[in-house]
């Protein structure tokens, strides 16, 4: 057995057991970030005016980023040692706002070395050399080197420099789909360029994850429960826990997490789009019932007046609280870090998948799921994986664990979609013949001379066929609304997907055999959450 751990070194460091009850009970801590903002700028530009902006934009991200632990890294080109001035303007400019700023130095190998550096300053200072020949897009090597490993581009200058040429950063900024920032030397005016990667709306939402608070006592629920049964599972195929044991206190609370918020939203939503379908139906009923029963009962009209506000109020609510939003994002994140667990135990890694189709939100370098997931991935306490397990005990423990529970999960899923579309889909039709009947018979005069509960037939059959197709038409929005036809065909795909890995991983006998099998289930399940990223690069997500 070999457990690989990325910081301890070793598989026997001793804890008190009061330090792993702490950890067992602490929820996840927020992620942290490090934001790269890459400088554009010659000696001497960045004035009081200019490093006044720039002192606003790090205001900006720190704005952005309140919710979340975050530092700065500050990425710059220089050509040759005389540039080195440059360094002690960004020091001296970015220190009011940024405690303890990093400074990586991008140069031509042999231009600069640490020694150049002054000694005991207060900033962080990385030397990374640059092939001369490396180049692309007709850019230096120096400028491609900033670009690509930065999240955000500042470039400082004259305003004519932006139309001047097609060789300045901005038009790289743009070509590798970076959001760039154009800072006035003499006025110190700004201009935003926003590109692919839309790094500020990114790190708004990477921060509200941050922000979001689940129940302790429910996260500690969950928790108890999962190990529960990847114990079981693991007992069952007869391995030792200890392989998975560092994945406790690593990517299971970030699981929980994200599995707890994911369902939040998914039922904010549908409980909203019911509730506003149903109460736009019974406002029909109230103010048509006030007309042909009550004309005088004018609390009836109120209560229509509250009914409305009530739909006005939960239609804002979901807008505003992106609740549809927020449950597809959550539950892509929380799909990516089951997948991370179990191919983690193989050694293998959740890579992001460089085929994708273009339209794919992934295509992104800055996609908050994304920079979430590699935050998880990396800033973990131990990474484990196994390459001299046993190989039959694994394949028990991957179909049990991760096969059959994923199938039995969306065969669930795929019947109570069919159920839910067929219910749905026949009470609309029996509302809606039944109002056909009363109609034809209200228009034929049947009854028209009888009385119900002292209530003249014709004016119930008017009640009936005035309500009965606004409930037929709340019950179809419904219906619509939480795409139970279209999930159910989607879920039983996965369903006959699954069914023939599980079959072929009866037969397998090696491990190459089994990676290849795991991998194809990580790349099933990455496609069915990314089905509706796809879907929504083309279309805004509605509140309801």
């Amino acid at each position: 057995m070999t457990l690989l751990f990325a910081e301890n070194g070793s598989t026997n460091v001793p804890e008190s057991e009061s330090k792993i009850k702490e950890n067992a009970e602490s929820l996840p801590q927020s992620l942290p970030v490090t934001v790269n903002i890459g400088l554009f700028l010659k000696p001497g530009d960045l004035g009081s005016k200019s490093a006044e902006a720039l002192d606003q934009i790090i205001h900006r991200l720190n704005s952005l980023l309140s919710h979340t632990p975050h530092n700065f890294r500050f990425l710059l080109p220089l050509s040759c040692a005389e540039d080195f001035i440059i360094v002690e303007e960004v020091r001296t400019s970015v220190g009011r706002e940024v405690a303890a700023p990093d400074l990586v130095l991008f140069t031509y190998e042999g231009v600069m070395k640490d020694s150049d550096c002054p000694a005991g300053d207060a900033m962080k200072y990385d030397i990374r050399s640059v092939s001369p020949g490396r180049t692309a897009y007709g850019y230096d090597p120096l400028s491609i080197a900033v670009m690509e490993n930065s999240n955000l581009v500042v470039i400082i200058g004259e305003e004519k420099s932006l139309t001047s040429s097609g060789k300045n950063p901005d038009v790289l900024a743009e070509r590798y789909g970076r959001t760039a920032v154009f800072i006035d030397q003499t006025t110190g005016n700004t201009r935003e360029f926003q590109n692919d990667d839309r790094i500020f709306d990114t790190f708004r939402c990477f921060d509200t994850y941050n922000n979001e608070r689940v129940s302790r006592k429910k996260f500690l629920r969950k928790k108890e429960e999962y190990v529960r049964a990847l114990k079981a599972d693991f007992s069952v195929a007869g391995l030792k826990e200890e392989i998975i044991e560092p994945s406790y206190e690593h990517l299971l609370p970030h699981y929980i997490k994200a599995k707890i918020l994911g369902r939040k939203y998914r039922s904010l939503y549908f409980m909203k789009g019911i509730l506003i379908s149903l109460l736009s139906a019974l406002a029909v009923f109230t103010i048509a019932l006030q007309t042909l029963f009550f004309p005088d009962q004018s609390f009836l009209v109120w209560v229509e007046v509250v009914e409305i506000i009530i739909i006005i109020a939960l239609m804002a609510g979901s807008r505003i609280g992106n609740y549809h939003i927020k449950w597809i994002d959550y539950n892509f994140l929380s799909e990516r870090i089951r997948s991370a667990f179990f191919i983690g135990i193989l050694c293998m890694t959740c890579s992001r998948k460089e085929d994708l189709p273009p339209m794919t939100p992934l295509r992104t370098p800055n996609d908050w799921m994304a920079l979430a997931f590699e935050t998880i991935i990396s800033t973990g306490q131990a990474t484990y994986c196994s390459r001299e397990t046993d190989f039959e005990p694994l394949k028990k423990f991957f179909t049990l664990a991760w096969i059959n529970k994923r199938l039995a999960h969306y065969e669930k899923e795929a019947e109570n979609a069919r159920l839910r579309y067929r219910s749905l889909a026949l009470s609309g039709e029996f509302l809606f013949s039944f109002t056909l009947i009363l109609a034809v018979a209200h228009a034929l005069g049947v009854g028209h001379w009888e009385t119900f509960f002292n209530a003249e037939v014709p004016l119930l059959m008017a009640f009936l066929t005035i309500t009965l197709p606004a409930f037929g038409a709340a019950i179809s929005a419904i219906r619509v609304h939480g795409e139970y036809n279209r999930n159910s065909d989607r879920y039983s795909h996965i369903v006959r997907h699954l069914t023939a890995i599980k079959t072929e991983m009866k037969y397998i006998s090696g491990l190459p055999e089994l990676c290849a099998l795991v991998k194809e289930v990580n790349e099933m399940t990455f496609r069915e959450v990314h089905d509706w990223k796809v879907i929504f690069r083309y279309a805004n997500i509605e509140g309801v």
